[in-house]
């Protein structure tokens, strides 16, 4: 922010009177320190009345007093708290409307009929319809309102001179002639002001960036959420895809199972009644207890699966049927070496005969219940956690 000299702050500090003006030559100055004072004007201003900025044109309005005042360079903080739309008829400064006022004739005075006006701001009076000039001092009628003005005394008639000489004037001069040294309260005065103003900016500053910090953790934890939310999604279809691939392979190993048992005992059925018949071959015997073994080996394997894919329930079910396949495996070989023995009594053939046949009903018993318990666990909903 560019640091003002003695007069300036002079001038700001002493811009307290209804008609302020500030004039000079060129490029000394007197535009910066009035603006500064505007502002300083604005922060302090009060709820009625309204503030507006007056010009030979709204263009020049944004090229003398809207752009300088947006120049960090020459505002620092206080330039991002000055808002305008190229072309529109308001800004807004500190917060506070300022409404942007052209007076290229005579006839803009009427834009200011019935106005009640407590802050003005001319640039370059001297430009503008006397008329106009004379209308705006009747629409400063809020207690305490003020002008702000940078004439240009070389370039218009002595009228409009001699009606500011009649008010208090204020006057910064920085060409020609010996600066009276400024007393220590009127450096303090300006200086707790500018120093006021400021603050605020700063403090206005802070709050908008903040708010702005809290608005973007806001959408941060919004966008969180919805990711959160997006992978919940996507781990529930996973777990359900999952869910029917293991139902799949569930149901392929009972029918697995079911088909085994069902191939074992057709193949003990055949060896039963070939071992134990009197005229039955050699050769024959042999292949059955062959194919017999080869169906319970398959049994074996496929009942390896189903405990492999559960519940527990399906898999005792299933090792409760491999476990009495081969008990009845054994039962029947053992019947089949007494029928061949021809050595064993009736009594005994029979009581082993019968001992073969029980352990075959329980093993269908046993094969029942597995398929009991396997439609059971297909039937039950399989839900992702």
């Amino acid at each position: 922010m560019a640091r003002p000299d003695r007069k300036q702050l002079r001038s700001i500090g002493q811009a307290t009177r209804r008609i302020n003006l500030w004039h000079g030559s060129v490029r000394c100055g007197k535009t910066i320190a009035s603006l500064l004072a505007f502002v300083i004007a604005v922060a302090t201003a009060g709820p009625s009345g309204l503030i507006i900025i007056c010009g030979r044109s709204l263009q020049t309005i944004e090229r003398n007093c809207l752009e300088p005042l947006q120049d960090r360079a020459l505002f620092g903080p206080l330039a991002r708290h000055v808002l305008h739309s190229r072309g529109a008829t308001t800004a807004t400064m500190l917060g506070r409307t300022v409404h942007l006022i052209g007076a290229a004739d005579a006839r803009a005075e009427g834009r200011l009929r019935g106005l009640t006006v407590q802050l003005a701001y001319m640039d370059e009076a001297t430009l503008l319809p006397e008329g106009f000039w004379t209308q705006l001092l009747a629409r400063l009628s809020v207690p305490g309102a003020r002008l702000y003005a940078t004439p240009r005394w070389r370039q218009r008639g002595r009228t409009l001179q001699a009606k500011v000489e009649q008010v208090s004037s204020n006057h910064h001069q920085r060409s020609g002639g010996r600066a009276m040294l400024p007393s220590m309260s009127d450096l303090l005065t300006p200086i707790i002001a500018a120093v006021s103003a400021l603050s605020g900016a700063a403090l206005t500053g802070f709050i908008s960036a903040r708010s702005e910090r809290r608005k973007e953790q806001a959408l941060e934890r919004q966008q969180q959420r919805q990711q959160e939310a997006e992978d919940r999604g996507q781990l529930r279809e996973l777990k359900a895809e999952h869910m029917q691939w293991r139902r799949e392979r569930r149901q392929a190993a009972y029918e697995g199972l079911v088909e085994a048992t069902q191939a074992y005992e057709r193949t003990a059925l055949e060896y039963s009644f070939v071992s134990t018949s009197d005229d039955c071959e050699p050769g024959k015997r042999a292949q059955c207890f062959e194919d017999m073994e080869a169906a319970l080996q398959a049994l074996r394997q496929a009942a390896g699966k189903v405990r492999l894919e559960g519940p527990d329930e399906v898999a005792e079910a299933a090792h409760a049927c491999e476990s009495q396949a081969e008990a009845t495996t054994n039962q029947m070989v053992h019947t089949s070496q007494l029928h061949q023995s021809g050595e064993v009594d009736e009594e005994a053939l029979s009581h082993s005969d019968q001992l073969a046949f029980s352990r075959h009903e329980t093993y269908a018993d046993l094969c029942w219940e597995f398929v009991i318990r396997a439609r059971k666990s297909l039937d039950e909903i399989m839900t992702p956690e």
